[in-house]
């Protein structure tokens, strides 16, 4: 599996490292998948982004607080079940 990273914004004079990690993306290709702690819209939630499949600061279900790698796993999970949505509607019309 491909490896998270950090996509914390740090302003022009913030050293990495000195502020937590507050994001995270991942990418394969054309695909990339992000959850981010500190979302304007949703304050104390983790949120998923995949630009791709028009998943825009989709609510985890996760304070903030929790494990940056259990919202990794949900917007994992998020993002291949739409995927896979798509797929069986992509057959559907495929075969009428």
């Amino acid at each position: 599996m491909t490896e998270w990273k950090d996509a914390t914004v740090y302003a022009k004079n913030e050293i990495r490292g000195v502020k937590p990690i507050n994001a995270w993306s991942v990418n394969s290709g054309n695909l990339q998948i992000s959850v981010l702690s500190a979302h304007r819209m949703h304050p104390g939630a983790w949120v998923c982004t995949c630009h791709q499949l028009n998943i825009n600061s989709w609510p985890l279900r996760l304070r903030a607080s929790a494990p940056a790698e259990e919202a990794q796993a949900r917007a994992h999970a998020l993002v291949g079940d739409t995927i896979t949505e798509l797929h069986n509607s992509f057959l559907k019309i495929s075969e009428e």
